[in-house]
């Protein structure tokens, strides 16, 4: 069973998922999602290979089982804004009487 760690990137403005080509999934590998470009949430709104329901969110980086097999489309999305650890998001106002 592999660990597929699956980066959440914001690409010309779009947020996608890094999966190469090369890899293969199957039913009990897992999967962790991440992302260094700002909160992420991955959205699978008609069915998912992580549970039997029809829509499934992941807004954290916990490892998860694939535990059905198929093909199945997801939502990307990344948000962007200023935390502690990304300064670089906000700016200083410098107003003047």
């Amino acid at each position: 069973m592999a660990l597929f760690n699956i980066e959440i990137q914001l690409v010309n403005g779009v947020a996608r998922p890094d999966i190469p080509a090369t890899v293969e999934m199957h039913v009990n590998d897992s999967v962790r999602y991440f992302c260094n470009a700002g909160d992420f949430e991955v959205r699978f709104e008609s069915g998912s290979p992580f549970d039997k329901g029809t829509f499934f969110s992941i807004t954290d980086s916990n490892p998860r089982t694939l535990i059905r097999d198929g093909k199945y489309f997801c939502k990307c999305f990344i948000t962007i804004g200023w935390s502690p650890a990304k300064p670089q998001s906000g700016g200083d106002h410098d107003v003047k009487p």
